[in-house]
């Protein structure tokens, strides 16, 4: 009978050996069946980090599942999610392969909106860690300015083509202002620091108006007779104009200086003209997760004007007056926050004072896109 040496020096007949290879991988084969039917465990672990894979809508940030995990078809995801079906070749990949991969969040790119193309330079300030609004921007901007007071330093009166004469020594007066100013605002910012924008809209102005008169005594007894007038007036019209604002920053403070120049129509023969300057600087941080600016800003109101007009009088003729008049106290200094509600809404609030009695309120909700 031929035998077979083996490295270990002992001898195993042919036929011996001819049995052993028929009947190992049968033996094999058993063993295997055994262990599966009487501890499916280490294979059923398995099956969940396949599992896990298959549900997952990212699944190169996913970490491995916990053993604790149960088994069975995954369960489906929130109907907002993006389902996502694994390659053939990701599912055959085991939990210790899935383990060196963390659970880091994946930024989706913004979506290119119409207006990317403002403003200019965009891409330098965002290099340098600046968030940029959104380009274009729609609002209301609703304007209070209570009791302020209005210096009215000459007024001259002619009569059917007569040259104004000044009428100061007779009549001094002096006149208190409240003022209502709803607008629209257009704006566009053209470079990361420079907003330009255009405004159009309704004011409205109730002045009480104080006449001291002074008259000559008629007759032969010489002197003056001195007695004043309170008169209320009521004025309304459209306003139009625009301006630009600049602005500046360093870490989370900011400075933003604006400018803008205005025209009223409020019935007289010429309009009302108004330039506003304005310089603020604030602070940026957020309430709950809102990014929210407070700022404190002083301003010069320079609405100095010379109202004409004329009036027809029955038995007198045509009268033409004219009265130069403007704010006595033209700094306001205000206070004032911007909540960037999201991305395309905000408000502005804005409060001032004169420090005198004079007052101003703004509120300016503001749509974005």
């Amino acid at each position: 009978m031929a035998t077979t040496r083996y490295h270990d020096g002992g001898h195993v007949s042919s036929n011996m050996t001819k049995a052993m290879r028929k009947g190992i991988p049968c033996v094999i084969a058993t063993v295997f069946i055994v262990i599966l039917v009487t501890n499916p465990e280490p294979f059923s672990h398995a099956r969940q980090s396949s599992d896990r894979i298959g549900s997952c809508p990212r699944p190169m940030t996913c970490a491995p599942v916990s053993p604790a995990v149960r088994l069975g078809p995954p369960k489906p995801a929130a109907a907002t999610s993006h389902q996502f079906e694994a390659p053939p070749l990701l599912l055959a990949k085991t939990e210790a392969a899935l383990s060196s991969f963390e659970a880091t969040p994946t930024k989706m790119p913004e979506k290119k909106r119409w207006s990317s193309f403002l403003p200019l330079m965009a891409e330098e300030a965002t290099k340098r860690g600046y968030r940029l609004p959104l380009p274009f921007g729609i609002g209301a901007v609703f304007t209070g300015l209570v009791n302020r007071d209005i210096d009215v330093t000459d007024v001259r009166v002619g009569v059917n083509g007569a040259r104004p004469q000044s009428v100061k020594r007779f009549v001094n007066f002096g006149t208190t202002s409240t003022v209502f100013n709803a607008n629209v605002k257009l704006d566009a910012w053209l470079l990361p620091f420079l907003n330009v924008y255009f405004l159009a809209g309704y004011v409205n102005n109730e002045t009480t108006i104080r006449a001291d008169i002074t008259v000559t005594r008629p007759g032969p007894i010489p002197g003056d007779f001195e007695f004043t007038k309170n008169i209320k007036t009521h004025l309304e019209g459209f306003v139009g104009g625009g301006g630009m604002t600049l602005v500046g920053g360093y870490r989370d403070f900011f400075f933003v200086g604006d400018a803008n120049y205005t025209q009223t129509d409020m019935g007289f023969d010429d309009r009302f003209k108004a330039f506003i300057a304005t310089i603020r600087a604030g602070y940026q941080t957020k309430l709950r997760d809102v990014p929210l600016q407070v700022w404190i800003g002083q301003g010069y109101w320079e609405t100095t004007n010379t109202a004409k007009g004329h009036a027809d009088v029955p038995g007198v003729g045509r009268i033409e007056f004219e009265a130069d008049q403007g704010p006595i106290y033209p700094w306001m200094t205000d206070f004032g926050a911007n909540l960037a509600i999201t991305k395309e809404f905000g408000a502005v609030l804005d409060f001032g004072t004169d420090w005198h009695g004079g007052y101003l309120f703004v509120v300016t909700p503001t749509y974005r896109f």
